[in-house]
């Protein structure tokens, strides 16, 4: 999904994930790419990730299936998916969320992550639409 517009509306949004953006495809892309990159660089052996909107509900899934990622970030992922997903996340894990994200949604997430990696969460806003002139904002 182009980053360039704002938030897509809802039909594009889902037919995005059904389609090219499927959680499954997503994830054999993701495997794709970093069998390449550590031909590419094979004295790198821990991998971080970062994502954005979908991509970041995408990282909580890549960091459960694959130990080759030693941490990860979700930007602006409009929800994390269910507790069932972190009990499995296998990497600490970073969430960088916008106002319009639900806090009670992350709470429950966060409280179901292993101890071991856990979340930390951060209500900012960094990406595009940034009302900077709110004091709240431009603190950060």
């Amino acid at each position: 999904m182009p980053m360039d517009g704002g938030p897509p509306d809802e039909d594009k949004m889902e037919e995005f994930c059904d389609g090219p953006g499927e959680t499954q495809r997503t994830l054999r892309r993701i495997e794709s790419l970093i069998v390449k990159f550590q031909k590419m660089y094979p004295k790198i052996r821990h991998w971080g990730l970062v994502g954005y909107c979908w991509g970041g509900y995408i990282v909580n899934f890549a960091i459960d299936k694959d130990s080759r990622f030693q941490a990860a970030v979700q930007c602006h992922t409009g929800w994390p998916p269910g507790v069932d997903v972190a009990q499995t996340v296998s990497a600490p894990l970073l969430a960088l969320n916008s106002r319009d994200e639900p806090e009670t949604d992350y709470r429950e997430f966060k409280q179901a992550c292993n101890s071991r990696t856990g979340l930390s969460t951060f209500r900012i806003w960094f990406m595009g639409g940034c009302p900077l002139v709110e004091t709240s904002v431009s603190r950060v």
